[in-house]
């Protein structure tokens, strides 16, 4: 068993270093057509976050979100994000396909029999800034009164975000 420390003991809270600064965030919100997208950005690191980059990542984001949709629903090919992803991710994005089409009860194989295309809803987009080169988001999306949660990393090759991960679940 251990005993209390007494106050006159305890050591009092030291000042908080001058590099250890309080990290930025920028919260917003895209206007769209199917309605209002909130998006949050968080930095891991010492960086000022401009409202205008996570804007833009967040657009970025959603657009990459509405392409991925709408491979992941046959209507287009995959071939589309090859120009804004990484070989690696597109493979990964054609196995997904290939094991959605085996799982006749899962809403994206519904979808992609029934072949109609109801609008992409991306409702909440959350980031992280890792560093200068890297940023990760996870989006809320509906299609269809149906919920899904994407994961995507980009980084920056360039001038240009290239999707790294791309990833999507269902909740419940």
């Amino acid at each position: 068993m251990t005993t209390p420390t007494p106050p006159s003991q305890t050591r009092a809270p030291q000042p908080m270093p001058p590099d250890r600064r309080r990290l930025g965030s920028v919260d917003g919100v895209l206007k769209s057509a199917t309605g209002d997208i909130s998006y949050h950005f968080q930095s891991c690191y010492s960086l000022s976050l401009s409202p205008d980059l996570c804007r833009q990542m967040a657009r970025h984001g959603c657009q990459y979100i509405v392409m991925m949709m709408d491979v992941l629903r046959l209507r287009m090919d995959p071939k589309v994000l090859e120009a804004a992803s990484t070989r690696e991710c597109v493979d990964r994005l054609r196995l997904l396909l290939r094991l959605v089409a085996k799982a006749p009860d899962c809403s994206l194989a519904l979808m992609m029999r029934s072949r109609i295309f109801p609008p992409v809803e991306p409702r909440l987009v959350d980031g992280m800034v890792l560093n200068e080169n890297k940023v990760e988001m996870t989006s809320l999306v509906r299609v269809a009164g149906a919920e899904f949660w994407i994961n995507l990393a980009f980084s920056r090759q360039g001038t240009q975000w290239i999707c790294v991960v791309a990833d999507i679940g269902q909740p419940g």
